[in-house]
């Protein structure tokens, strides 16, 4: 194995963000599961802190009774790779040690895993809509989303506009993510959740995007932090894990972002709104927020099968 320290890793954040580790705050991660029988993600295996918004039988009622939130989460393949446990590791993963592992950016905050993969290994919408509807009740400060969906389910605009009201009066982070591309007509046309006003947009841009037509000004109005091309050179550090987080990745920005965001709250022990956000992670990254200072070596993130 390796180790490595995503919370080290991300030039330019204030120390005093940094030392907090997230401490106090909450992060729920809507993704395709996580294996937490990985070694540095077992101290995420909490009792309460695992939905399945995806299954069949899903009610947020039973969800939110005693006894709820203890669903199995197990990581699906994805595209050939098991997504939501590599973000999970670069969130909050736990080292085995200081030689062996990979620390998250915000290993003290506590995690609410919420799996939106159906077993066909589908994402939707109206599933989406369940996991933050879920992670409203849970009372979370940051909602991570590092997917997107491609079908509707139980979506309707009128419940999306309640819950995402409920997500604005509540100063809840949403930090979603953008597709890896080169066209430019993907970026302004943003897939949901991305596409919501309250959303702190962030992701990985090939290079002929960001030398056209639209303009940077118009791309910068729908997107918060928009990275250049970067290779992270994700690798496999458990088991023969034939498929690495994309080398190009939008995923690894938006997780690694929603750690930064807990960070800030914990230090500041309060949740800003979102603009008040956005501003200060300007204003501490001196720029919008760039993978390529970010890893400044080789970034695994963990998979296991």
């Amino acid at each position: 194995m390796a180790f490595f320290d995503w919370n080290q890793a991300i030039p330019n954040i204030p120390n005093e963000w940094r030392s907090t580790e997230g401490k106090g705050i909450k992060i729920a991660i809507l993704d395709s599961g996580a294996n937490l029988i990985n070694p540095t993600l077992q101290h995420l295996d909490q009792p309460g802190h695992k939905f399945n918004v995806a299954r069949p039988d899903y009610k947020l009622s039973t969800a939110l009774a005693a006894g709820g939130g203890n669903d199995s989460v197990l990581d699906q393949a994805s595209f050939g790779e098991m997504h939501g446990t590599a973000c999970l590791s670069v969130l909050a993963g736990k080292p085995e040690s200081s030689t062996n592992g990979i620390k998250g950016v915000a290993p003290q905050a506590e995690i609410y895993i919420i799996k939106i993969m159906d077993s066909a290994a589908m994402y939707r919408k109206g599933f989406i809509l369940d996991a933050i509807e879920l992670a409203l009740k849970l009372k979370v400060d940051v909602i991570t989303c590092a997917i997107l969906p491609s079908f509707a389910g139980t979506y309707t605009d009128g419940r999306r506009d309640v819950i995402f009201s409920q997500l604005r009066s509540t100063n809840t982070a949403l930090v979603t993510t953008l597709i890896n591309t080169a066209l430019a007509d993907t970026l302004v046309s943003l897939r949901f959740p991305s596409d919501q006003p309250e959303s702190i947009v962030t992701g990985v841009a090939q290079v002929p995007v960001l030398n056209s037509n639209p303009s940077a000004d118009i791309l910068f109005d729908k997107i918060s932090f928009l990275t250049p091309p970067v290779r992270t050179g994700s690798f496999r550090v458990m088991a023969s894990e034939p498929y690495p987080l994309s080398t190009l990745s939008s995923s690894v920005t938006t997780t690694a972002l929603a750690g930064v965001i807990a960070l800030a709250m914990s230090h500041l022990q309060r949740r800003p709104n979102r603009d008040e956000l956005v501003s200060l992670l300007t204003d501490a990254f001196g720029q919008s927020f760039n993978a390529a200072q970010m890893i400044q070596q080789t970034a695994p993130a963990f998979f296991h099968k």
